[in-house]
């Protein structure tokens, strides 16, 4: 009996399918049984790949569908109804797996028996670029971190089969975010932790537009767990708060109370069950609060951050409140300079605003009924921004804009405020451009 048994769905995977399958053939750990399950529409010529693997190394057994639910949690239940090995290990047939996954990931496995799922770090290929994702190692912060997202990447896992089947745990047929959904039932039954390695190349992007759906699929699994972990009251809440927690929503100006009071009420749920440690708790409330400002006005620079998440072990609904008020403060004061430069808009007629984030946005919107006939579009050095339609306005490099005669160029950017003004005012055709600070009026 082989000691992992690995369970890879196929669906029209020739072009990505040798080189996935032979990052397995390839691990320097070799005690396996590579179960490769071939979906009963997969038409492109993937069965014929992997049965010629399966002529050549008894390790390849090819599970030819031909009946029953498709889907990949339907091609995972069966290959695991067939798996044989203490462990199953994950892998997909566009991905690719470093030569010592295994071997890290059985060792760790072996040495710690309380730990029942083990992931790894992985990086992301897509089209455009290559990003390393660290992921959480820390099995308490794991549970924790499940009740906003999935924080196990799905091809990297090896779990213990037997404690998988004798609790009950398998994958639900009927649910597209199948991995986050099993883990947020397993990590009851276990802890889960992750190899802080990169040991998996994720192939993400290419030809696809299924990241959006699953996003939404994964909503509804984080909302299912709030109810079924901490009874929390979902229609308490608008749809859009569930959404902050996977960042799909822009414009959140409107929820700051409500996305508080949210994350206040799922501590407040805690303390009255102790399902998750209040500490660890804490802290991520406070992580979730911090990404939620960062996302909405990430311009605002709190100095009570440091300070809030060093105390938040205190609790987090105590320590917000500062926060919160001193966030209102700022945007009041960037509205009172804001109005200040009305009067400079009211008196131009080819207008820019120097920066396509938050803090233009927000400039622009303020001013809609003045700017809209006057503004001729963003100013951005960001090339993967240049060209984009932001507010119903194009965004321009900075030499296209100047080609364009504008009068005067307002910047919003707090972070490189003075280089932007210096970029403009060392431009030769910038000399008689008014240039203003949304942020500031000393420039």
């Amino acid at each position: 009996m082989p000691m992992i048994s690995v369970v890879m769905p196929v669906y029209n995977e020739k072009d990505n399918l040798k080189k996935s399958i032979e990052s397995i053939l390839n691990q320097t750990y070799t005690d396996f049984e590579f179960l490769i399950v071939n979906e009963i529409d997969s038409s492109d010529g993937s069965g014929d790949i992997i049965k010629s693997y399966e002529l050549t190394d008894n390790r390849v057994k090819l599970i030819q569908r031909t009946s029953g639910k498709k889907g990949v949690a339907s091609s995972l239940n069966l290959g695991i109804q067939y798996a044989t090995g203490k462990y199953i290990a994950r892998m997909d047939a566009d991905d690719y797996s470093y030569p010592e996954r295994f071997e890290k990931q059985i060792a760790y496995m072996e040495k710690n028996p309380d730990i029942m799922l083990c992931g790894t770090n992985y990086r992301i290929v897509a089209p455009d670029r290559q990003t390393v994702i660290e992921v959480e190692t820390d099995p308490e912060r794991i549970k924790t971190l499940f009740i906003f997202r999935d924080v196990i990447a799905h091809p990297t896992v090896m779990f213990r089969r037997e404690e998988f089947l004798n609790n009950g745990l398998i994958y639900n047929e009927n649910e597209p975010a199948e991995d986050y959904e099993l883990w947020c039932k397993a990590v009851n039954y276990g802890k889960f932790t992750n190899i802080p390695e990169v040991l998996l190349d994720y192939k993400f992007g290419y030809g696809t537009n299924l990241a959006p759906k699953m996003v939404k699929y994964a909503i509804e699994v984080c909302k299912r767990n709030l109810k079924e972990m901490l009874d929390f009251p979902l229609e308490k809440f608008p749809e859009e708060i569930y959404a902050f927690t996977f960042r799909q929503v822009d414009k959140g100006g409107q929820y700051l109370e409500a996305y508080l009071n949210f994350l206040t009420e799922i501590e407040m749920r805690n303390c009255e069950r102790e399902v998750y440690p209040k500490d660890i708790l804490a802290e991520i409330l406070a992580g979730q609060w911090n990404d939620f400002l960062r996302g909405y006005i990430g311009f605002v620079k709190l100095p009570v951050y440091k300070r809030f998440l060093l105390e938040c072990k205190n609790g987090f609904s105590k320590q917000i409140e500062e926060e919160y008020s001193g966030l209102n403060n700022m945007l009041a004061q960037l509205k009172e300079i804001s109005d200040k430069l009305r009067e400079e808009i009211n008196i131009r007629r080819k207008v820019f605003i120097f920066g396509a984030g938050i803090v233009g946005k927000l400039f622009y919107n303020w001013h809609r009924d003045i700017l809209e006939k006057r503004m001729l579009g963003w100013i951005d050095n960001n090339i993967g921004m240049q060209g984009k339609v932001v507010e119903g306005k194009k965004v321009f490099s900075f030499e296209t804009a100047m080609d364009c005669c504008p009068d005067a160029i307002f910047i919003a950017n707090s972070k490189h405020t003075e280089e932007i003004y210096n970029q403009i005012k060392e431009y030769d055709k910038c000399s008689s451009v008014g240039v203003y600070s949304i942020e500031c009026l000393n420039l």
